[in-house]
């Protein structure tokens, strides 16, 4: 197939990821026109379709079990439901989680202040909140583990 190429070299044959060299979105997932409904596709889920003689519902996920969203290795991919796919990611730690998800608007070291000054019994709730520039709610939500779950 035109625009799947082998990436790197393997003892066992399979087991290196095949890299997508035509065009890539900005998280890196490959895109290919397929000839069968002329339309552009992703690239993993075409060489899926292609692989099992098959055409994926919208809610069918192709997982990449080894984390390279270029890879169209077919044994790196798999049948998933957008659950588990999303539980792999959390299972990884690949998720947007903390200070790295783009909306987060306190850092880890305020989220684990506001643990520290709770536990020692100085301040409720809405005293830390006004401590730390934050409602009531926001406070509960860290404490409660609702957000900032990563932290200990």
């Amino acid at each position: 197939m035109n625009g799947f190429v082998p990436a790197g070299q393997s003892m066992i044959k399979d087991l290196a990821c095949h890299i997508f060299v035509g065009f890539k979105d900005k998280r890196g997932y490959g895109f290919k026109y397929d000839k069968r409904i002329k339309k552009m596709k992703l690239a993993h889920r075409l060489v899926y379709e292609l692989k099992h003689d098959c055409f994926l519902k919208k809610n069918e996920v192709i997982m990449h079990l080894c984390d390279t969203p270029s890879c169209v290795n077919p044994q790196h991919l798999r049948l998933g439901s957008q659950a588990e796919n999303l539980k792999d990611c959390r299972d990884k730690k690949r998720h947007m989680y903390g200070d790295r998800h783009t909306k987060s608007k306190i850092s880890l070291k305020k989220a684990l202040l506001i643990r520290k000054i709770y536990q020692s019994g100085a301040l409720n709730q809405s005293e830390i909140g006004i401590l730390v520039d934050l409602n009531q709610s926001t406070v509960r939500q860290i404490l409660m583990g609702e957000t900032w779950k990563e932290t200990p």
